[in-house]
């Protein structure tokens, strides 16, 4: 599970990281680049980047008068579900955070971490000597707590911090205790694609149904069953090679087909691999969308299983070769 903190600053964030840490998350690390004729005022200075480093983040935003950016290898396990870990941001990267939410949403929880604003400018004023980045941040804070009273939905949950009184650091801990259990309790852990020489099932979806196929595997992969699938994350220009390798050598091939998968080159192709080859095949419907009337025609000559009826997943397990289970 990844838990995405937004609010934290200074010692609060600092502090936070070290927590989550301290309880087995891993910490995305946030890439921070400021030219050097910024004027922004840095509290952790460790957090700063070079200009190289930033160039090789996948998602970048402006803040400030600077740039920062975090990379897509960093996350993708917590997405998927296979870690936990927390990631910290500011408004600034909010738009972000909503597509995080909007693929992966059974393993993010977006967390709005409050300070009230006489807080925030005592901590401030303690670490900040530049009054303009003093008002910056306040001004920051003032906004982030408008835009949780006019988009409550868009955070899981809300934690409070003081920074003189009884809402202070060790009842931040308190609150983020449960935060903490649920990613532990996370049911939705998928383990990495089978890469061994046993018999195993190969995948086929669409990425943009990742929310609806990933706890599926995942359940597949707790009853023991071996399964390739396309993490999405492509290491070079061998990458078809493998993917050939890994269809051909397939023991049954089971198709997820949903109104992303049938217009997807990737999916249509790898239907195409697999028509060549004598693989047991089974079909999983998300919806009633179809492929195309050529293809759908090859589909039903095998197993279809709609998930949207009753009983599906019994249905799906049964379907599945005894041989492709550890």
């Amino acid at each position: 599970m990844l838990v995405i903190l937004v609010g934290g600053t200074l010692k609060v964030a600092k502090d936070s990281r070290k927590y989550f840490e301290d309880n087995g998350f891993q910490i995305i690390q946030k890439y921070n680049y400021w030219p050097k004729d910024s004027i922004t005022e840095h509290y952790d200075k460790f957090e700063t980047c070079t200009e190289e480093e930033i160039n090789l983040c996948e998602f970048k935003y402006p803040v400030h008068n600077g740039i920062t950016g975090f990379r897509k290898e960093q996350i993708i396990d917590a997405v998927r579900g296979r870690t936990n870990a927390l990631m910290t941001g500011s408004p600034d990267n909010l738009d972000f955070f909503r597509q995080l939410k909007a693929a992966f949403n059974k393993n993010i929880r977006l967390v709005y971490l409050y300070i009230d604003k006489t807080s925030l400018e005592s901590m401030t004023r303690k670490h900040i000597v530049s009054e303009e980045e003093i008002q910056r941040r306040l001004k920051k804070g003032g906004e982030l707590r408008k835009l949780y009273i006019n988009d409550k939905a868009l955070f899981d949950k809300i934690v409070v911090y003081e920074e003189d009184g009884e809402l202070g650091m060790d009842a931040l801990h308190v609150q983020y205790d449960s935060i903490i259990s649920d990613a532990k309790n996370n049911n939705n852990l998928v383990e990495l694609p089978y890469t061994g020489s046993e018999r195993y099932i190969f995948v086929s979806y669409s990425h943009a149904d990742e929310g609806v196929v990933i706890p599926i595997l995942a359940e597949l992969q707790k009853e023991g069953y071996r399964i390739w699938y396309d993490e999405g994350i492509h290491g070079g220009d061998n990458w078809m090679v493998l993917l050939g390798e890994r269809l051909s050598n397939c023991t049954q091939f089971l198709l997820f087909s949903s109104e992303s998968s049938t217009k997807s080159e990737n999916v249509q192709a790898e239907i195409n691999g697999i028509v060549k080859l004598k693989t047991k095949q089974i079909v999983v419907r998300l919806d009633k969308a179809e492929f195309p009337f050529g293809i759908e025609i090859y589909l039903t000559k095998y197993q279809n299983v709609f998930m949207y009826k009753k009983k599906a997943m019994e249905k799906l397990k049964k379907s599945l070769l005894p041989e492709t289970k550890n």
